[in-house]
């Protein structure tokens, strides 16, 4: 082979290197993300969303009552306020109110109870009738401190004054004492000044 052969061949060798070098740097390496290798791979975007906004609280026993509670706020206001406190065991139940009937009127122990401590009560009791400033009707027991007269008998209001005494006015009739009139049925005792007073019940 001549002298100019063999720089052909050369030449024709360096050549066909630089092709190939070119071809190299077309070639372009995939990896498994699908990315070239070249180019850095960004995170995925999470989608989120914000947190629910808590409702307020309810002060309303109706709408409460049924359904779960909002909040322990709202717990402890339904318990307050809807849930009736039991009454504690053995609670003495109130007295009822005065009777209507007595028109304001004192009952026979009320009286009683504001006598002297040194009272001494009399057995009197009877229905009368009449005009007992003079002398009236009585049915039933005087007791005079002297005597006890049981019957059908005239007397005097101050024959019937008495600690404890119990006048009961006949049934359509009407008495007197002290110059007041009382309508039959009515109940009557003296007061701790020793002065008739009507009463709405022997208790």
């Amino acid at each position: 082979m001549n002298r100019l052969t063999a720089i052909g061949v050369l030449l024709a060798v360096l050549f066909s290197a630089l092709a190939c070098t070119k071809e190299v740097e077309k070639v372009v390496v995939v990896t498994p993300t699908g990315l070239p290798a070249t180019a850095t791979a960004q995170p995925l975007a999470v989608a989120t969303s914000a947190p629910p906004t808590p409702l307020p609280d309810r002060t309303n026993c109706e709408e409460i009552r049924g359904t779960e509670y909002r909040s322990p706020t709202e717990r402890q206001w339904y318990l307050d306020n809807c849930v009736p406190t039991p009454a504690p065991a053995g609670a003495a139940e109130p007295p009822p109110p005065p009777s209507s009937a007595c028109h304001g009127l004192p009952t026979y122990s009320e009286v009683v109870a504001a006598y002297p401590a040194d009272a001494n009560e009399c057995m009197t009791n009877v229905q009368v009738y009449g005009s007992c400033t003079e002398a009236c009707w009585a049915d039933g027991l005087v007791d005079m401190r002297t005597a006890v007269i049981e019957g059908h008998k005239l007397v005097t209001s101050d024959e019937l004054r008495c600690y404890g005494a119990k006048l009961e006015v006949t049934s359509g009739k009407t008495a007197t004492l002290d110059g007041v009139v009382y309508p039959s049925g009515a109940k009557l005792t003296v007061d701790k000044d020793l002065s008739y007073v009507q009463v709405c019940s022997w208790d």
